[in-house]
């Protein structure tokens, strides 16, 4: 086989969500695994739908995530040589000429549904006669154009599902290009592939009867090219719901500027799309060279994977509480605090947005949280150690406590609240001596005002 290549084909008429980034990830980790090129390609053939907001949408949602790729291209400037080919797949009789209107389509297809045949095409405009054609043409009607299925089995060993059969007789002949001069998505993405030298394909699940169609196509593109054809496929399967239910527009939709105003990390959302679908645990990654560990389609199924936002924040907790000081330091460059406060602080995250108000308790101006008896912060005050060390926080509350006679959350609460501006948090006896002595009286100062 040549040299691999493989390739993602987003269309930008929406947001990119979970399901495109699962096969924009896969595509991507095979190239990796493989010593393949990988192509972004963007199926903007359908210009009515497509958006510069949305494809800008791609780019930044691909590079956020950190999937790169070799080469990237638009199929819409790329329709002469759609046409070209088109032509030439008509001389060869590949492609025919269709004058049915969709209202007579749809008459048929409604026909055959109530005597129980399955709706396809009966070819009834396959070898018109050139009077036939001059008929309708003079009516106004403007031709659509279908590509001609052989009358052949289309086997291919599918790289996540094994062996697959389907017959053309079960299919209707594909209409590739519409009776407005507009193509479909079939032969421009063939088109390209077989230019580009397409290896792989690896995509949905709903792409399984394309697939059927366009092997034919592939191999008329590459018979009128005189190109050589190597192609394989393999069609993942479609997200449920957490309990295997089919899962809603909601779940299904989720964006990943979605995830990514929730704060989840992209490592943490590669890693748990990375093992869904297979028998292995997720492994949270910190490096995308880590998602390769293990990797291999095989490992991959046709049962469809259970897609769990719950689980996929819990990851995130899981993804912060080990990430490395590090990462803190490039990606906020304006950190105030030590890695030994870090290693206190970050079993505390639920996510990257909680890491700023942590941030703010390390800097001389933080106000925190109070409660209204200024008499327990005087005394507080009273009693702060000269001594700052780790003992230095069993020595202040026995003191506050012989003072006070309070104890537990009694004591304590109000503390952490004056000190961090929070009811909860690390180890006050840890903390404490990585703030410095003059904030903590400034702070229990601000309370008694």
């Amino acid at each position: 086989m040549s040299h691999p290549k493989v390739r993602f084909a987003p269309s930008p008429t929406g947001r990119m969500h979970v399901g495109n980034i699962r096969t924009a990830l896969i595509n991507f980790l095979f190239a990796k695994k493989n010593n393949a090129e990988f192509i972004l390609r963007i199926d903007d053939t359908d210009t009515s739908r497509s958006t510069s907001e949305f494809l800008e949408g791609i780019f930044e949602d691909l590079k956020w995530v950190g999937i790169t790729y070799s080469k990237t291209f638009h199929q819409s400037h790329h329709f002469d040589r759609y046409d070209f080919i088109k032509g030439k797949l008509i001389e060869k009789g590949f492609l025919y000429a269709c004058y049915e209107t969709s209202e007579e389509l749809e008459a048929k297809r409604k026909i055959l549904l109530v005597r129980g045949l399955p709706p396809v095409y009966d070819r009834a405009h396959h070898n018109l006669s050139a009077e036939a054609k001059e008929k309708f043409e003079n009516e106004g009607r403007k031709p659509h154009w279908r590509f001609l299925l052989p009358d052949r089995d289309v086997h291919w060993k599918d790289l996540v599902r094994g062996d697959f059969t389907i017959h053309t007789s079960t299919m209707s002949d594909p209409i590739v290009v519409r009776e407005d001069g507009t193509y479909l998505y079939t032969l421009p993405s063939v088109i390209d592939d077989v230019d580009e030298g397409i290896t792989h394909i690896f995509r949905g699940e709903d792409h399984i009867y394309n697939t059927a169609a366009q092997i034919p196509i592939f191999e008329a593109v590459a018979e009128v090219l005189t190109k050589p054809l190597q192609i394989e496929f393999g069609h993942m399967s479609f997200f449920t719901g957490p309990k295997g239910e089919a899962l809603s527009k909601r779940l299904g939709s989720i964006s990943i500027q979605d995830l990514k105003e929730q704060g989840i990390e992209p490592l943490t959302i590669l890693s748990y799309l990375r093992y869904l679908g297979t028998p292995l645990n997720v492994h949270l990654a910190y490096d995308m060279d880590e998602l390769l560990q293990d990797f291999d389609m095989k490992h991959f199924g046709g049962n469809p994977p259970k897609f769990d936002p719950e689980t996929l924040q819990h990851l995130n907790q899981k993804w912060i509480s080990h990430a490395p000081y590090s990462w803190l330091i490039q990606e906020h460059i304006k950190i105030k605090f030590s890695k030994q406060a870090w290693d206190l602080i970050r079993f505390n995250l639920q996510n990257r947005q909680e890491i700023a108000p942590w941030n703010h308790i390390f800097d001389d101006t933080f106000v925190g949280k109070k409660i209204t008896d200024i008499s327990f912060y005087a005394i507080c005050l009273e009693t702060l150690p000269e001594k700052w060390d780790e003992d230095t926080w069993d020595l202040w509350t026995q003191a506050i406590k012989t003072r006070t006679e309070r104890k537990g959350k009694e004591l304590f609460m109000p503390l952490r609240q004056a000190l961090t501006g929070f009811d909860h948090g690390p180890d006050m006896k840890s903390l404490l001596p990585l703030l410095k002595r003059e904030w903590v009286v400034s702070r229990l100062s601000t309370c008694l005002k």
